[in-house]
C-alpha cells in the first residue's frame, strides 16, 4: 500500500518538481521579465503613435496653404408664390446673412474667408420671336469670380446706376457663342412669373479656370450652356457683386463658401471645425423652418474635415 512520506511516490514528484524549479529559476525570471517589458514597450510604442499622428496632423495644417481647403453650403430659395404665410424670411439679403454668419461661425477656429455666389432663377430671353422655342439665361451674383476666371474680352461688371438702369454682365465664351453675343450687344431678359423685366449690356466674356473646384457653385460648373427644364438655358450672366439682391429678380439658390487658414489653428481646432460642419446643415433647417429655405448640399474639398 502506498505511503504518503517523503520517501513514497506522491513525494518523489515533488521532490523531483521543486528541484527542476529551483534549477530553472533564472530562466523564469527571464521569461517574465520579457513579459513585463513586451508589455510596457506595446504601450509606449502605442502612445509613441499617438502622438506622431498628432504631431502629423498638426504639421500638416500647419502647411497647408490657404484656398487648398473650402467648404460650401448650398441653400435653395422658396418659390415666394408657394410658401407659406408664417415661414420663416425668406428675403434673400437676410438668408444670405443667416448662412454667411453661420459659414464663418463654423470655420472660426481657422480665421476663414467667406464669400457668396447668388444665382437667379431662369429667365427668358425677351429678344427671341414669339413663335420660337424658347430660351432662357440666369444671372449671377458672385463677390470673387473674378479670382477663378480670366477675361477673353471687354471688362468685368460694374454696379449701373439710374433709376431704371441697364445691368452690366460679362458671360462665359460657350454662352456668348450660344446666344452670338459680343462686347457691346443687348439683351432683355423676363421674369414670366412676375413680369420683370431686365436690360442688360454685355460688358465682358470670360473663360472660366480650368480645373477650378469653385465652378462647381454654378448651375452649370461653369459649362456656359444647359438645360432647365428641357430649355435650352446659358449663363451665368455674371452682374456686379453685391446687386443681384437689391435688383428685384428672384433668386433661386444661394451658395456660401469659408475658405479657412488652417495653418492659425491646430487639431484640437480641427476637430471643432468638424463637428460645427458636421451639424450646420440640421442647424440652419432648424433656423429657417420646413416651408423656409431648404438646405440642399454641403461639401468639402481638400484636406478640411467632412463627415460625408
Amino acid at each position: 500500500m502506498p505511503e504518503a512520506a517523503s520517501g513514497g511516490p506522491v513525494g518523489g514528484l515533488w521532490t523531483v518538481v521543486l528541484r527542476r524549479a529551483r534549477t530553472q529559476l533564472p530562466l523564469l525570471a527571464a521569461v517574465l521579465a520579457a513579459l513585463v517589458t513586451g508589455a510596457t514597450l506595446l504601450g509606449t510604442c502605442a502612445l509613441l503613435a499617438t502622438t506622431a499622428q498628432r504631431q502629423v496632423l498638426v504639421t500638416d495644417m500647419a502647411t497647408t496653404s490657404v484656398g487648398d481647403v473650402a467648404a460650401t453650403v448650398r441653400v435653395v430659395l422658396p418659390d415666394p408664390e408657394r410658401a407659406a404665410a408664417d415661414a420663416a424670411d425668406t428675403d434673400p439679403g437676410a438668408v444670405l446673412a443667416t448662412v454667411s454668419a453661420a459659414v464663418e461661425a463654423a470655420l472660426a477656429p481657422a480665421d476663414p474667408v467667406v464669400s457668396a455666389w447668388l444665382a437667379s432663377v431662369p429667365l427668358r430671353l425677351g429678344n427671341d420671336p414669339v413663335d420660337s422655342a424658347p430660351r432662357r439665361a440666369y444671372l449671377l451674383d458672385a463677390d470673387d469670380v473674378e479670382q477663378h476666371a480670366q477675361l477673353v474680352s471687354g471688362r468685368w461688371p460694374t454696379a449701373a446706376t439710374g433709376a431704371a438702369p441697364v445691368r452690366e454682365v460679362a458671360l462665359p465664351a460657350a454662352a456668348a457663342a450660344g446666344l452670338r453675343l459680343a462686347v457691346g450687344d443687348a439683351l432683355t431678359l423676363t421674369v414670366e412669373s412676375e413680369h420683370v423685366v431686365v436690360d442688360v449690356l454685355v460688358v465682358g466674356v470670360f473663360s472660366p479656370a480650368l480645373g477650378d473646384a469653385s465652378w462647381a457653385r454654378d448651375v452649370f460648373r461653369g459649362a456656359g450652356v444647359g438645360t432647365s427644364d428641357l430649355i435650352a438655358t446659358y449663363g451665368p450672366l455674371v452682374v456686379a457683386p453685391g446687386t443681384l439682391v437689391a435688383s428685384g429678380v428672384p433668386i433661386d439658390q444661394i451658395n456660401v463658401t469659408g475658405t479657412p487658414d488652417l495653418s492659425v489653428s491646430d487639431a484640437a481646432g480641427l476637430a471643432r471645425i468638424d463637428a460645427a460642419l458636421a451639424g450646420l446643415p440640421a442647424e440652419l433647417d432648424g433656423t429657417f423652418g420646413k416651408d423656409g429655405p431648404q438646405v440642399v448640399g454641403r461639401t468639402t474639398r481638400g484636406r478640411a474635415p467632412s463627415r460625408e
